[in-house]
């Protein structure tokens, strides 16, 4: 098995619990994610001095359990993941597919927009979306799949130009396809595969950055149980109860890594030079 394989089987597996655990969070859960016991705040996980086998994951200082959280933030950080991707990959890939088919002057036009957006740092630029339309976990979302929409829109047109130059679109056109026909009959189906590695490469960035958001405090609002949003809240207690901040901080790692796995695997397994 190559290395490939053992990329996409580890990411395949690490998301496939994922997102059961996120679809499974109301069964698997022990307690209501938003339930308060202030007799037990900040009670250290299970096996640690004062742990509660009734949170295995150790409380926050509202006495909410630490493993309900974390199961129902799955949801959220997989929602942000899929409707950012959409969003970078809808956007990127008709800025791109418009960039490389309709000619010159629409390439240079449109190239040189994305390369302006480009020219700011990705959290930076998501920054700026947030501050302009209001801190909501909502907005979060659509800043993050703004700042995919140029890596999205630049793999798009090299794709699309070098399909171009394909014996089957000369064919068609030579047979008289409009290039209508020719683009969605033709190219995109062809260009799929590495759309897809992108894909699953944007999916991970959209979950770290989204958790970078709301950890700056931009992104969802307490008490939403979302992983950046919990780390935000619990970084006042860094020193004081290290589990509050530690297994958020891991779900996020586990999760980009994942899915960056995924992606590379992806890319090995559709790449001819890689499968040679």
């Amino acid at each position: 098995m190559g290395r490939g394989s053992l990329s996409l089987l580890a990411g395949s597996a690490i998301v496939i619990v994922m997102v059961l655990a996120a679809a499974l969070a109301p069964l698997l859960a022990p307690h209501p994610p938003l339930a308060h016991d202030l007799p037990n705040r900040l009670r250290p996980p299970w096996g640690f001095a004062a742990g509660d086998a009734r949170h295995l994951l150790g409380t926050d200082d509202f006495g909410r359990d630490l493993l309900s959280r974390l199961l129902h933030g799955a949801r959220y950080s997989l929602l942000v993941g899929f409707l950012s991707m959409g969003i970078a990959l809808l956007g990127g890939g008709v800025l791109g597919a418009a960039a490389g088919f309709a000619g010159r002057l629409a390439d240079v036009v449109l190239m040189r927009a994305v390369d302006v957006m480009l020219a700011f740092p990705a959290i930076l630029l998501a920054i700026i979306i947030v501050a302009l339309l209001g801190p909501s976990l909502g907005h979060a979302m659509l800043a993050v799949g703004v700042v995919g929409i140029p890596h999205v829109a630049r793999l798009t047109r090299a794709t699309v130009m070098a399909e171009l130059a394909r014996d089957y679109v000369l064919a068609a056109r030579a047979a008289g396809a409009g290039a209508p026909r020719v683009l969605l009959r033709g190219i995109l189906p062809n260009i799929a595969g590495p759309l897809a590695v992108q894909a699953s490469l944007t999916f991970a960035s959209a979950i770290v950055e989204a958790a970078g958001l709301s950890f700056l405090g931009l992104g969802a609002q307490p008490p939403l149980p979302e992983w950046g949003a919990m780390l935000n809240a619990g970084r006042p207690l860094l020193f004081r109860a290290w589990w509050v901040i530690t297994f958020p901080g891991l779900a996020i790692l586990l999760a980009g890594l994942a899915f960056n796995l995924l992606g590379d695997g992806l890319r090995d397994l559709l790449d001819p030079a890689g499968r040679r």
